[in-house]
């Protein structure tokens, strides 16, 4: 649902001397989008952006300089570090044709020999830019993992699950293959922080406690990943939370709503729906689950 994008630095060039093109670089590219800007070739932020902005000076127009610096300056909100050590002076095409793990896309101002590539001409004919942010799928595991791996395949350092019944059968083994699916991520230089998030129940039947529900998930495991650092946390809502209700699953580039949830029963006749977070209900919902919680904590483990 969420690409891994490799741009060709011309492509940008010519993108600023075109003031709706340049928009909708700003408008359908980085979080909040289902198209994440690429490192390459630097594999640090601060090193892509010096790059790119080296090459303002072939642009003779200062309305053009302008907006190439708003683009470029823009990459620092979310891009995905592709950890490859090569020579950034070398062509642009020959790197790209040398990666060892593929592009979701590539985006270059010509064709040539390299999977996943979309010309210029390519992209103004394709729905590359109009991809629905709302998928429905089969309430399989399988169908399940396959209509989010692209955004697990882009986890670098944390993934947070939220699902106020998220202890249920089911949900554990659809966690187990959230797991499995980060674990196999393409770059592994980092240890991701795995955090579940379930919610305290004033009815039915009570929630387990949290160093149980984690034990449950990893007797998934004949052996739990030594890269995944796993943790638990139950919630409860207060007075001033916002209400624990929505299902979420988020990384530092996007996040997705579901519909049911992650009690799927592998029932193929049954669906559900994906819906991508836009930028300021990813940054929302963000805020209360990972960086400052709306809610209170009832156990962790």
């Amino acid at each position: 649902m969420i690409n891994e994008v490799a741009i060709d630095p011309e492509v940008l060039l010519e993108w600023s001397k075109d003031r709706g093109k340049s928009k909708e670089f700003l408008n359908n590219y980085g979080l909040g989008t289902r198209r994440i800007v690429s490192s390459f070739p630097k594999n640090k932020p601060s090193k892509l952006i010096s790059f790119l902005m080296r090459k303002v000076d072939s642009l003779d127009n200062e309305n053009h300089k302008y907006r190439y610096g708003i683009m470029i300056e823009s990459l620092r909100e979310c891009l995905y570090l592709r950890e490859s050590k090569v020579n950034s002076n070398k062509d642009w095409y020959e790197l790209i044709q040398n990666e060892v793990i593929p592009f979701d896309t590539v985006i270059a101002r010509k064709n040539f020999d390299c999977e996943n590539i979309l010309t210029l001409e390519d992209l103004s004919e394709s729905d590359f830019l109009y991809l629905d942010h709302q998928i429905s799928f089969n309430r399989t595991q399988k169908d399940f993992i396959k209509s989010i791996r692209g955004l697990l395949n882009l986890t670098t350092s944390k993934i947070v699950v939220v699902d106020a019944y998220a202890w249920k059968p089911n949900s554990i083994k659809v966690i187990k293959s959230i797991i499995d699916e980060v674990n196999n991520r393409r770059f592994k230089s980092q240890q991701v922080e795995f955090t579940v998030i379930y919610k305290e129940l004033n009815y039915g039947s009570p929630a387990p406690n949290a160093s149980f529900f984690k034990s449950e998930i990893e007797k998934e495991f004949d052996s739990f990943p030594t890269e995944i650092d796993l943790k638990v946390i139950q919630l409860k809502e207060s007075d001033e939370s916002d209400t624990f209700h929505n299902r979420y699953i988020m990384n530092n580039f996007g996040g997705v709503s579901l519909g049911h949830g992650l009690d799927i029963a592998d029932k193929e006749h049954t669906t559900d729906e994906i819906t991508m977070l836009s930028k300021n209900t990813y940054t929302k919902r963000w805020n209360q689950f990972v960086k400052n919680l709306d809610f209170q904590i009832v156990d962790l483990a």
